[in-house]
């Protein structure tokens, strides 16, 4: 299947002469050969090849294992190593380890910095923007990043490149080290370029806002289409500072509203609270005034005290 990358159509591939003419492994070889050889012509000359698609392919997908421990003693000479200038400071920021290479970071360690440009140039011409993303931010080793490799080893203008095509700087690796962090020796203009970029990306932040609907974000490798039949949609910037403070805003309003619900509450309670007493006071009358009316069962059932009524009588008689 063709690929749509709005560039110049190559010439159509005419066929396989043998089972290895477009055999990933041999065009592989063939692209490490000439990123060690730095051999920027031979690499123009190899994605002009009518085999476009399966270099492409395996530009963006094939590594390097570079491991040891998979390698008899004998080909252990061909690992790919750090410059030994670089070899000590290179295992303290981004370790020792340097499996799972891709032709991006092969070529910044085996080549000059212009054959990684003409590298990427490459591929900007033949690969869509999701699969560069993805392509640059691809880790190695100890879940470095190209953007680790390329800020390390000062490669100024990749640097530049692979932040434009979407390479992310706060990727952390198992040094717990961001890109910034590989700036050792305090090398200003790496430093300075990286926070140039960062901020850029929060000065302004794109929304399309939509009255009484929803606020959709614009990523920078999508393509958000909006279709405006009503004008009351309108595209507004937000800058950073404003979306704090519609974050305080809306955090204040949540903390006012849980006030309130909070007062309704304990207004409530107080409520029932009275009620409750309210009617404890009348079960309490109530059984006073029963007590008042009524004898009890005790004093129903106490005999009549005969003796004193007849003395009573007696003496009443007498004086008459």
């Amino acid at each position: 299947m063709a690929r749509e990358t709005g560039g110049p159509a190559s010439p159509p591939h005419k066929g396989c002469n043998s089972s290895s003419c477009c055999s990933p492994a041999k065009l592989w070889r063939t692209m490490q050969t000439l990123i060690k050889d730095n051999n920027r012509k031979g690499l123009v000359d190899f994605f002009k090849d009518s085999r476009i698609e399966h270099i492409v392919r395996v530009a963006l997908t094939s590594r390097i294992s570079n491991d040891s421990s998979m390698l008899p003693p004998s080909q252990r000479h061909k690992l790919v190593k750090m410059p030994p200038t670089k070899a000590m400071d290179s295992s303290r920021y981004l370790g020792k380890s340097l499996s799972d290479l891709n032709s991006l970071q092969l070529a910044l360690i085996s080549s000059s910095e212009a054959m990684v440009l003409q590298l990427l140039g490459q591929l900007r011409q033949h690969a869509t923007a999701l699969e560069l993303k993805q392509f640059v931010n691809h880790v190695y080793g100890q879940g470095n990043s190209s953007l680790h490799l390329a800020v390390f080893l000062k490669r100024y203008q990749v640097v530049k490149v692979l932040l434009e095509m979407g390479c992310k700087p706060d990727h952390v690796n198992a040094r717990d080290k961001n890109a910034l962090d590989c700036c050792y020796y305090g090398d200003q203009d790496m430093m300075d370029l990286l926070s140039s970029h960062n901020n850029k990306k929060s000065e302004t932040v794109k929304t399309i806002m939509i009255p009484m609907t929803t606020c959709v974000p614009i990523v920078d490798d999508a393509v958000v289409t909006v279709i405006v039949d009503d004008p009351i949609v309108e595209i507004v910037v937000v800058t950073e500072s404003q979306q704090q403070q519609q974050q305080q805003q809306q955090q204040l309003m949540v903390v006012e509203d849980m006030k309130q619900q909070l007062v309704s509450i304990l207004h409530y309670h107080h409520q029932q609270h009275n009620i409750i007493q309210q009617q404890q006071q009348q079960q309490q009358q109530k059984q006073q005034q029963f007590a008042a009316q009524y004898v009890s069962l005790a004093q129903l059932k106490k005999p009549p005290d005969i003796i004193s009524n007849y003395y009573s009588a007696s003496q009443q008689i007498a004086c008459c």
